[in-house]
């Protein structure tokens, strides 16, 4: 019995040390740069697929809220392309690419395994989401200000832009302060209930 439960537990992953701030930093801006380029890429090859596909909802004199609208729609649909190879990567490597290149895992904080679908896709959601918005947001609404800035009118869009900023880099603030916790792990590992450790040699 006692040679058994000794045993037993190598099945499971090797307990590993919590992955410090600064690997888990250069990880996020290896993915940061690897979206970037996939959401430069998408928009080059579909982008007049977009402009076909929203072409009805509205013309320009419908004013701001049809083409927020169909900024969000665009918006959507390449977080969903962008999240799928990040959350693909989670669930098949245990690791996104900038965790496999700098040799980190992500694994579930009660077992160590991989994390399940949902709390992967929350996790990336809530990693690289704000950082979709800056891409999106801004260049979609900048095509459009000549349009929804007219004498004044919607004075307000011309600074959403910059409001969306701000809002990504207070909450990438507020994620590099809370991964600074005894266990490294930040409320975006909180809330998916997963924790960053280093890969095992």
């Amino acid at each position: 019995m006692t040679t058994h439960s000794r045993v037993a537990p190598r099945a499971g992953p090797p307990p590993l040390g919590h992955a410090e701030f600064m690997p888990r930093f250069l990880a996020w801006l290896i993915d940061l740069a690897l979206i970037s380029f996939v959401w430069g890429a998408i928009n080059q090859l579909i982008s007049p697929g977009y402009s076909l596909l929203f072409n009805d909802l509205g013309s320009q004199t419908d004013g701001p809220i049809i083409y927020l609208w169909r900024i969000l729609a665009v918006g959507v649909v390449e977080l969903a392309l962008i999240l799928t190879l990040e959350v693909v990567f989670l669930r098949t490597l245990r690791a996104t690419p900038g965790q496999r290149l700098v040799g980190l895992l992500t694994v579930t904080s009660e077992s160590g395994l991989g994390l399940p679908w949902p709390r992967a896709v929350g996790r990336a959601v809530l990693c690289f989401g704000p950082w979709i918005a800056i891409l999106i947001v801004p260049s979609g609404l900048g095509a459009q200000l000549d349009v929804l800035y007219t004498e004044g009118q919607f004075a307000w869009v011309d600074t959403l832009p910059l409001q969306v900023r701000v809002v990504a880099v207070v909450w990438y603030i507020g994620l590099a302060i809370s991964t600074r916790s005894p266990d490294s792990r930040g409320f975006h590992d909180l809330a998916s209930r997963s924790v960053v450790v280093r890969r095992a040699a």
